[in-house]
């Protein structure tokens, strides 16, 4: 009879300890609406504490009240692996006739309007357009230059100091550099070209790294068999470096080498370690893999961010609600758009594929597009002779997965004058608080236990 006590005080304590393996939800809702938890089929309407097993699927969707509206989720938990920060819906940029072979993106705000235009590379048309966004989409392009060789990056910067952000343009082919200053309503101009001898440059970072006021280059150069497509050039590639050249006296003399034997075709550049220097991010075509070179003051630390399959386009930007910044990348031989988002520890989540591509999708940029304070993702698609964007939805639909306790705030704002947040508010002793699910299966396996012992003992 002794044994047999002993199992049902035995079956007692591993129901103790199930029920320690859960979390808790803490929600806060600031205005009035509605927070419905989809994936546990539960909803909440004010301040509550939600306990759920460890690791749960949270789907988090947002109910404003009448005269209400949702405005955002306050955490930065919504890693959205299969919902998607983004929407699947593709908006194609305006292209004027005989544009072919998309290469690059970028975007910024060219004519001081607070809208962001964009700056669009056709490599086989040998073309720079720019489109200025007019509040409510984007203008036919306007050119910018048409005489290139291989036009095979572009980069913005306020290069003659004027306030205004001109843009420069790698030409590989040529082994120049040439920057076009933004002349306002006069358009854009060529005021330098950059040659260079013993290299050939393929993409670009202008920023003064020494603080000596003027620019430097950080240059991702190689040789390679360009005439003909990517694969010859690809399996071509000799002689890769990334090298920062340092102006002197406007000559641009090599200095600290960050990488070789890498193909890199792509760069982007960012704190991306939030140590308050400039970190670089580049993506290599030979290795099919995007890299971060975290900058330590007088060496740089590599870190793999992500291995792709013909990874060509890489660019740095804020996604979501915190202040790191994520990453998207583009895979080249199979068609993806990816997005990395940041975490907490400075690992890259898993791939976030946004929207559908089937013919060689190249380089990619992060602003806003739509006026709306989030930064959407564009893209060019080679083969496609198109440039499109994504509409960044990161606030609308928050999903996670519950490794601890975690605190999350909805906040609805009122869209009309008299409507106000400091109606009465109801006592929380008349609140009724969430069941615990974990409390329940211990009552449960607590009277099982105690009703084994009861008739074992018995007999």
């Amino acid at each position: 009879m002794k044994l047999v006590y002993q199992i049902g005080i035995w079956l007692v304590v591993v129901a103790g300890m199930s029920g320690a393996h859960a979390e808790n939800l803490n929600l806060s809702i600031v205005g009035k609406g509605e927070v419905l938890i989809s994936s546990q089929e539960d909803s909440c309407t004010d301040d509550c504490v939600l306990n759920y097993p460890k690791n749960a699927l949270i789907t988090l969707e947002h109910n404003a009240s009448e005269n209400w509206e949702f405005s955002h989720w306050d955490d930065n938990l919504c890693i959205q692996d299969e919902i998607g920060y983004f929407s699947g819906t593709e908006n194609l940029f305006p292209v004027t006739e005989q544009s072919l072979g998309a290469k690059s993106i970028i975007i910024n705000d060219f004519n001081n309007d607070g809208q962001n235009d964009v700056v669009t590379n056709w490599l086989f048309s040998k073309k720079v357009e720019i489109l200025y966004n007019n509040g409510n989409g984007f203008d036919t392009p306007v050119l910018i230059g048409n005489q290139f060789n291989y036009n095979s990056a572009l980069t913005a910067v306020d290069w003659d100091k004027d306030g205004s952000l001109d843009i420069v343009v790698t030409d590989f082919g040529a082994k120049t550099i040439t920057i076009f200053g933004n002349k306002g309503l006069d358009g854009f101009e060529k005021i330098e070209t950059l040659v260079f001898e013993d290299i050939s440059p393929y993409a670009v970072v202008v920023h003064d790294i020494n603080s000596d006021g003027e620019y430097d280059l950080l240059i991702s150069s190689f040789e390679a068999d360009y005439s003909s497509d990517l694969g010859r050039l690809e399996a071509t590639i000799t002689d890769a470096q990334l090298r920062w050249y340092i102006n002197q006296d406007d000559t641009f003399v090599a200095d600290k080498l960050i990488s070789e034997g890498e193909g890199i075709i792509t760069l982007d550049s960012g704190d991306v370690d939030g140590d308050g220097d400039l970190d670089i991010a580049a993506a290599s075509i030979t290795t099919y893999s995007s890299f971060i070179f975290k900058n330590n003051g007088d060496t740089y630390e590599t870190q793999l961010a992500r291995k792709g399959y013909g990874t060509y386009g890489v660019a740095l930007g804020y996604v979501n609600s915190d202040s790191k910044l994520d990453l998207i990348t583009t895979d080249y031989w199979k068609g993806a758009l990816i997005l990395n988002i940041q975490m907490e520890d400075g690992t890259f989540s898993a791939d976030q594929k946004i929207g559908e591509h089937f013919d060689g999708v190249t380089a990619t940029a992060i602003g806003d597009l739509d006026g709306d304070g989030l930064n959407d993702i564009a893209t060019s698609v080679f083969n496609e002779q198109d440039f499109r964007w994504y509409k960044n939805e990161v606030f609308d639909i928050c999903h996670f997965y519950l490794a601890q306790d975690y605190d999350v705030t909805a906040t609805f704002t009122s869209d009309t004058e008299t409507e106000t947040e400091t109606e009465t508010e109801t006592e929380e002793d008349d609140q009724p608080e969430k069941d615990s699910k974990s409390g329940g299966v211990f009552a449960i396996y607590f009277l099982v236990g105690l009703l084994v012992s009861r008739i074992y003992l018995k007999r």
